[in-house]
């Protein structure tokens, strides 16, 4: 009511909610919009479209479409981890066939040829028995690479169809598509929407969208960022005795209340 106490505005409102949840919610919101209209002197137009069991399937969705991406993911994990350690126990098959070839080698170039056998004198260079098998042995140990660390899971998660960006962004376009339109087609100058009141909405998204609706109808937007008055409009409702709603409003804030 602002804008009729600032300036020479014919005003007119309009209670649009079809997604407050639960009914008696729905019920409270649209008695005191109309008991402000009253008192404003401001003709009111009510749609009674509490589509409760639409919304409580779309939560059931919700919930469904969380298991869903739940088990992708766990299978795409074990998936991931099941290539890595095929990976592993590939490279380390490699490396020990890779070590057994170099200690062979090596085990031949050690050994004396023809004539030094014949010799009565051992060659000095030789390698004795326990030499040989030390040097064998560390070889083997040496060269074993240490397994790779798995390396870190980049799959993109899905992200759902209810975070609070999503669920927000369908209910504005819910209502504000709606306004621009019926501001249109009943010959209104312009629209504009509570929701630029609350500091909690997402405002620059409203107002995105808004703009978007009035362009697609061909019908003004008003805007104005009322937030500096969401205080003294909780104070007036206290005063008057109206209700004040305790969150947004749709079935998913319902949960978070």
């Amino acid at each position: 009511m602002k804008l009729k106490e600032d300036g020479d505005v014919s005003l007119s409102a309009l209670f649009y909610n079809p997604n407050i949840h639960p009914q008696d919610e729905f019920d409270k919101r649209k008695a005191g919009a109309i008991t402000v209209a009253g008192l404003y002197n401001t003709p009111i137009t009510i749609y009674n479209d509490c589509e409760q069991n639409r919304w409580e399937k779309f939560e059931e969705a919700r919930n469904a479409s969380e298991r869903n991406a739940s088990e992708r993911n766990a299978s795409e994990r074990n998936a991931s981890e099941h290539n890595a350690s095929e990976r592993n126990a590939s490279e380390r098959n490699a490396s020990e066939r890779n070590a057994s070839e170099r200690n062979a080698s090596e085990r031949n170039a050690s050994e004396p040829d023809a004539s030094q056998l014949n010799s009565s004198q051992p060659n000095a260079s030789e390698p004795n028995a326990s030499e040989h098998s030390l040097s064998e042995q560390s070889a083997s140990g040496f060269d074993k690479p240490a397994n790779e660390a798995r390396q870190s899971n980049k799959l993109t998660y899905y992200r759902r169809e209810t975070t609070n960006d999503s669920r927000c962004r369908m209910c504005y376009c819910l209502r504000l598509g709606f306004a621009a339109r019926y501001a249109k087609e009943k010959g209104f100058d312009a629209f504009t929407t509570s929701l630029l009141i609350s500091p909690y909405q997402d405002h620059e998204l409203i107002t995105e969208l808004a703009g978007n609706f009035a362009s697609e109808f061909g019908v003004e937007f008003y805007y104005e960022d009322f937030r500096s008055h969401f205080r003294e409009g909780q104070r007036m409702a206290r005063e008057m005795n109206i209700y004040r709603q305790k969150y947004c409003g749709c079935i998913l804030s319902s949960r978070n209340c």
